[in-house]
């Protein structure tokens, strides 16, 4: 049985709208603890800090990482979708957010090392081959997971199917 270990933990925020599009940064720094390089579309994303709780860390995100200026816009915090690891002792910890449209998006406090949110497809980014690096590490896990529980959610049940 091997141990697994977590040396650093991040969050990470799976925001979606209904036209089935996610919001992305691009990273502009290299950090070869997480796989991150300039030029790579990610989620937002952020390391949890010593004695922060994920729920502090994410709204530490949403001011500096993304914030919108629109002041109706709304994030939903729907669930805890998965946990990947980026590299060996490091994981992200993914959360569902889902919003009622695209809203505009600006980069928050931490704009020396993300730029261009912008609202990307799903089925683009899972369509990338899979040594692209076009997207940062994590992101196609994420949204698998995320997909995987929309299916578990429409299929109906075994026992809804036995009383068609």
């Amino acid at each position: 049985m091997s141990v697994v270990i977590e040396r650093t933990a991040g969050v990470g925020a799976l925001i979606i709208s209904p036209n089935d599009t996610f919001l992305t940064i691009e990273e502009l720094t290299a950090k070869r603890s997480t796989a991150k390089l300039p030029g790579m579309k990610s989620l937002p994303m952020e390391t949890v800090e010593s004695g922060e709780t994920h729920r502090q860390a994410i709204s530490r995100l949403f001011k500096e990482e993304v914030t919108s200026p629109d002041t109706d816009a709304a994030f939903f915090l729907k669930q805890r979708l998965c946990a990947v690891q980026l590299t060996p002792g490091v994981w992200l910890h993914a959360y569902l957010f889902e919003t009622d449209r695209e809203y505009p998006i600006q980069i928050g406090t931490a704009g020396q090392e993300v730029s261009q949110p912008q609202w990307s497809s799903i089925s683009e980014a899972l369509a990338e081959p899979s040594r692209s690096m076009r997207y940062r590490p994590g992101v196609k896990e994420v949204l698998d997971t995320f997909l995987a529980s929309k299916r578990q959610v429409a299929e109906p049940s075994e026992l809804e199917r036995f009383f068609e």
